[in-house]
């Protein structure tokens, strides 16, 4: 019954005709008609085995700018829909846009794109509609709604920065990105905007202060990536930017359009194809370690999102992190022309690292991929090697950049946060090849952490991080225990509605590392924070540590505070940057950098 109902629908191909302009190339038009049937439609044909859709679509969008082609409103939410728009109605996690077609119509929509799993009986109670009878409203079906979301929206929103990277991994995504706007604002003089955790900054190079500056173009997407009709009408009119109301009421000075876009790739957000059709220069992978098993279920499915950034999604050259047994099955994966550059510390088999120059050597570097891990990697694919050692804290490191060795200066805390500088650098060069090497070492002095992310309360032992994994919980203890050698606080919790297995292994983490553990609420959603803080601590070995538990975390930091001595560390690890907190369906202010700042100011007037 579904399949009969099903087939009464036509094709999201048949409206692709209606809306594509009647002067357009017949055969751009033909090709692109073909592409759909192909793809959306009927038969599952890998993107691999079809018309290059990237080239037709750059060559519809360039006509689309050029005669100023209107195009319908295309949005996803039916309580935003106005007149003559099309209304995709995409299953989410928690809502069913199929269930909204109705109110969708009654607010306007014209077009209703429906995915060819659609329930029968909602199908059903849609094909008894006088408005659809009548055909004054006109419902296609597409078999990836997602994706057919994704390339309306960046025709109708069809101009693109030229210089867009991509960052995806389990940690380091955010500092990465952070460090690419901070590097080629300063570099080139020039704005640049990020665009992910943090929500869309803006970063430019102060001549007064001789420093890259940050501010929040906004902060109300709550999505690490946000959603595909946002990223594509935010790089249409970044390309243009003075002539954006929303840009200039961010006090933005300056009127030259960007170039730079950094975007943060998370799991959920290649999965459900929120980047599809971003033409990319460039993009990267971090890490990947255990999140988000909630939503992929294994690590397999978690790596197999991630890696949609390098196989399925348009980018001219792939950055990869040497340390990370992940990088190489991404390199399986690639196209045998691929552009790569490798980052990272080089080790050895025993995790040593090793200084010996015979190991940054490009050819000594091909043979060793190729005797490890995978055949056919030549020359012709390493465009450049970005590696580093002899880091000291607070001070800086040893840059190999293609075998020639160089010294930087940087405050920046945490030899992982170098890893992620280094990916800054790498995703930089990729884009500016013929960059001056001297100018560039200049300019890593003045990039600074991102918010949230190892972030020092000044003045103090106090250090803020997003560490919210196990593996960025390790990295964090790891890196202040080996710096400083004093007794470690550490202030966590765990998030509700979340991947709970997480909760054992960073237990089990933190009493290995930290001597005093202070288990409070993280965002406890609509989980019971009690129970979620008795799980961490059935898993804490309370022959290694002392875990203490305090349930308000304003009070469970300020505990820290009070109690630690004048040596000691203290970690406040999980939110970073964060500046609300979610109990139940409510958000309450609740800043960890401001909470440490007020009350270590009003610790030291006492004292």
């Amino acid at each position: 019954m579904q399949k009969n109902l099903i087939e009464k629908i036509l094709p999201i191909n048949y409206l692709i005709d209606l809306l594509l302009p009647e002067n357009l190339s017949i055969n751009l038009k033909f090709k692109f008609y073909e592409y759909y049937k192909d793809n959306f439609c009927e038969n599952d044909i890998s993107l691999l085995e079809t018309l290059d859709i990237n080239l037709i679509l750059n060559d519809i969008k360039n006509f689309i700018i050029s005669n100023n082609i209107y195009f319908p409103q295309i949005e996803s939410d039916h309580r935003k829909i106005e007149t003559n728009a099309i209304f995709f109605a995409i299953p989410g996690v928690t809502f069913d846009g199929s269930n909204f077609i109705s109110s969708a119509i009654d607010n306007g929509a014209k077009y209703v794109i429906i995915p060819t799993t659609i329930e029968n009986s909602i199908l059903n109670s849609l094909l008894q509609l006088d408005i659809i009878l009548k055909k004054s409203v006109f419902l296609y079906k597409t078999k990836n709604i997602r994706r057919a979301y994704a390339m309306f929206c960046s025709l109708c929103y069809p101009k693109q920065p030229d210089k867009i990277i991509g960052v995806t991994g389990t940690n380091g995504k955010t500092s990465s990105a952070h460090f690419y706007s901070c590097i080629s604002s300063a570099y080139s003089r020039k704005n640049s905007v990020y665009i992910g955790t943090l929500g869309e900054t803006y970063c430019y190079f102060s001549q007064s202060k001789q420093k890259v500056m940050c501010r929040s173009i906004d902060n109300t997407n709550h999505l690490t990536t946000p959603d595909s009709k946002t990223i594509h009408k935010t790089l249409n009119y970044l390309t243009n930017y003075s002539n954006s109301q929303k840009i200039n009421k961010s006090k933005i000075k300056q009127s030259t359009k960007i170039d730079h876009v950094a975007i943060e790739a998370s799991s959920h957000g290649l999965h459900q194809n929120r980047l599809d059709f971003v033409n990319f220069k460039s993009v990267a992978f971090t890490n990947l370690t255990h999140d988000h098993l909630d939503y992929h279920t294994d690590i397999n499915n978690y790596f197999l999102a991630k890696l949609r950034l390098f196989t399925e999604i348009t980018s001219d050259i792939v950055v990869l992190n040497i340390n990370d047994e992940f990088s190489y099955k991404i390199l399986q994966y690639l196209h045998k022309d691929k552009k790569i550059i490798f980052y990272g510390r080089i080790i050895n088999n025993n995790n040593e690292i090793i200084n010996n120059n015979h190991f940054f050597n490009k050819n000594f570097l091909i043979n060793k991929l190729n005797e490890s891990y995978i055949k056919d990697i030549t020359d012709h694919n390493i465009i450049s090697t970005v590696f580093f050692y002899d880091y000291t804290p607070g001070i800086g490191f040893t840059l190999v950049l293609n075998q020639k060795h160089y010294i930087c200066k940087t405050d920046i805390i945490g030899e992982f946060q170098i890893q992620n500088l280094l990916c800054g650098i790498s995703l930089f060069l990729s884009v500016k090849p013929d960059a001056d090497i001297d100018k560039l070492i200049s300019i890593i002095p003045l990039v600074s952490q991102p918010p949230g992310r190892m972030q020092k309360i000044s003045q103090s032992n106090i250090y803020v991080d997003y560490s919210h994994t196990p593996d960025g919980l390790l990295m964090a203890l790891t890196e202040l225990k080996k710096t400083y050698h004093q007794k470690l606080w550490l202030v966590f919790g765990c998030g509700g509605n979340r991947d709970r297995d997480k909760r054992r292994k960073m237990a089990q983490i933190a009493s290995s590392i930290a001597d005093y553990i202070i288990i409070t609420d993280d965002n406890p959603r609509q989980e019971d924070p009690a129970l979620i803080r008795q799980e961490i601590i059935i898993h804490c070995d309370k022959n290694l540590a002392t875990v203490i538990e305090i349930g308000n975390r304003k009070d469970a930091i300020n505990y820290a505070i009070t109690n630690a001595t004048i040596h000691d560390i203290i970690l406040i690890a999980g939110r970073g940057h964060e500046k609300y907190q979610i109990v139940g369906n409510k958000k309450f202010i609740m800043s960890d950098i401001k909470i440490a700042e007020e009350y270590f100011k009003q610790i030291k007037r006492i004292i």
